[in-house]
Order: structure tokens, then C-alpha cells, then sequence
């Protein structure tokens, strides 16, 4: 006696995932441009501060937000002004990356005892600067990661949903029995 169990069709991708295909890539591509938008300003921003040009700047205002619920965190917003070449100039660029505790108590200190910290500056262009440049690796290596990670996914789903997946289209044991039994 022959047990054939019941014929199934495997779900292809282009039945009814190539939607979905098209979404997630969608998805992948908008993470991959924000991420390497975050990467050419980091970028850019240490590239403009490499040299070893700083200047004392005087913190005017300084404010910092506590949120409160399952996961406290804090944020910084801070201006500052500096003088180079006889002219003055403002900034609210912080860090690089995002501000660390040790930077954030730096600043508090300062701006309640009227010091000055210190500046780094693009010497071409003195209007930029930045009060922390240090390099984040984890934090560099994470947007990396989520570029190479998410951009293989947008170009696998792009490649789904414009040929198909080549798993559906190979038929497995199709018209022979799948279970004898004595």
C-alpha cells in the first residue's frame, strides 16, 4: 500500500513575497543612507579637527534634559564662543560621537565656575568646532556593521523580488511517493 501524502506547492517568492521583498529593501536602503550619513559627518567633522589647533571657549549656555521611564537617560545641549584670528565665533557642536559622562561633567564644572575648555578648530574653516573629537571605535565599528548588515539585506530583497526565490522553483520528489510502507 502506497501512502502518498498531499502534493504541496512550496511558496515562491514572487506569489506573494515580493512586496514584502520590496518593503524590507526599502527599509534596509533608508537604514544604510542614514547610516552612512552619520558616517561621512563623523567623518568629516574629524577630519576637519585633526590638527592640534585648540582654542579656550567660554561655555554660555548649557542645558541638560533627564528622561525618566524604563531606560533613564540624559542629554546635553550646549553653546559655546571662542575668538581665532581676532574675530569671534559660536558653536554648538559638542562631540563627534555622542557626548560621554566624562565630557557632559567637564562642561557642568566650566560653565558653573566660569571657566574655559578647550576648542578644537579647522583652521580653513574657523567656524567649526568641537569640544570632544575623541574616536569611538565601538560606536564606528556599530555603524559598520549596520551598513554592511542591512545593505546585504536591501540588495538580497531587491534581488527577491525582481527574480524570484531559486528555492521555489527547484521541486523536490514531486509525483513519487514520499513514505512507503509495507
Amino acid at each position: 500500500m502506497n501512502l502518498r501524502l498531499q502534493k504541496r506547492e512550496p511558496l515562491r517568492a514572487r506569489d506573494m513575497g515580493s512586496g514584502l521583498a520590496i518593503f524590507l529593501g526599502c527599509i534596509g536602503l533608508v537604514l544604510v543612507v542614514a547610516a552612512t550619513g552619520k558616517l561621512v559627518s563623523v567623518g568629516m567633522g574629524y577630519w576637519k579637527t585633526r590638527t592640534d589647533i585648540g582654542v579656550p571657549a567660554k561655555i554660555e549656555s548649557l542645558k541638560i534634559n533627564s528622561y525618566t521611564g524604563r531606560s533613564p537617560t540624559t542629554s546635553m545641549r550646549a553653546s559655546y564662543s571662542y575668538e581665532w584670528d581676532g574675530r569671534q565665533f559660536k558653536s554648538d557642536r559638542v562631540s563627534l560621537f555622542d557626548e560621554k559622562v566624562k565630557v557632559r561633567s567637564l562642561m557642568l564644572k566650566a560653565f558653573e565656575s566660569g571657566q574655559t575648555v578647550e576648542a578644537w578648530i579647522d583652521p580653513s574653516d574657523p567656524a567649526y568646532s568641537v569640544i570632544d573629537r575623541e574616536w569611538q571605535g565601538g560606536e564606528f565599528t556599530a555603524i559598520i556593521a549596520i551598513q554592511i548588515g542591512f545593505g546585504g539585506m536591501t540588495i538580497y530583497c531587491f534581488v527577491i523580488a525582481r527574480f524570484g526565490s531559486r528555492r521555489g522553483k527547484r521541486k523536490r520528489h514531486f509525483g513519487k511517493p514520499l513514505l512507503r510502507l509495507p
